[in-house]
């Protein structure tokens, strides 16, 4: 009588199943990747849409409280200056002295200027529009006390105006204010 009966058994794995095991792993870390780079990308899509609209609602507010005419003003990626390249700066007053930046906007003071940074320093997130240089918005305090927060600088007439953020694999995100300066994205 046999006590133990030999029966194969196996040491390990085959090959064939660690490859498979191996490549359903690789699949799930690959998409788990694009996923979270997807996530990543619209956070910081979405932190530059609001850190621009924080910014004109305190150009409106500063001048409200001053009572002075606050301008915010963009510079596109493709502006030469590097200084001004992909970059905002907020005047207020007829002699449009800078603005300094409140806590936790970053940015790059030149000659006592302040051009502010988008919130992943512009790396990736970039202003594509308005042409470089041009004002979008006048905060511009009337006798009656009302205020327009959307002018043309050149006739003064209420105008609506956008700002276009651009990130990679992302589609293009328009920031609208109207010429009653509400904001819209």
């Amino acid at each position: 009588m046999k006590l133990f009966e030999a029966s194969k058994s196996q040491e390990g794995f085959s090959l064939v199943e660690l490859l498979t095991v191996v490549g359903i792993i690789g699949i799930f870390l690959f998409i788990g990747t694009l996923v979270l780079t997807s996530t990543n990308a619209k956070a910081i899509m979405n932190s530059g849409v609001s850190q621009i609209s924080r910014s004109l609602d305190d150009a409106y507010s500063l001048a409200q409280a001053e009572k002075v005419k606050v301008t915010v003003r963009f510079y596109s990626r493709d502006d030469g200056d590097v200084d001004k390249k992909n970059r905002y700066e907020v005047l207020k007053g007829d002699s449009e002295e800078p603005v300094k930046p409140p806590i936790g906007i970053s940015a790059t003071n030149v000659g006592g200027s302040y051009y502010y940074r988008l919130s992943d320093s512009g790396k990736n997130l970039t202003i594509v529009s308005p042409v470089t240089g041009e004002t979008i918005v006048t905060v511009v305090l009337k006798p009656s006390g009302s205020t327009t927060k959307s002018v043309d600088v050149v006739t003064g007439v209420p105008v609506g105006k956008t700002i276009t953020l651009s990130y990679p694999s992302l589609p293009d995100k328009d920031i609208i204010v109207n010429p009653e300066g509400e904001i819209s994205y």
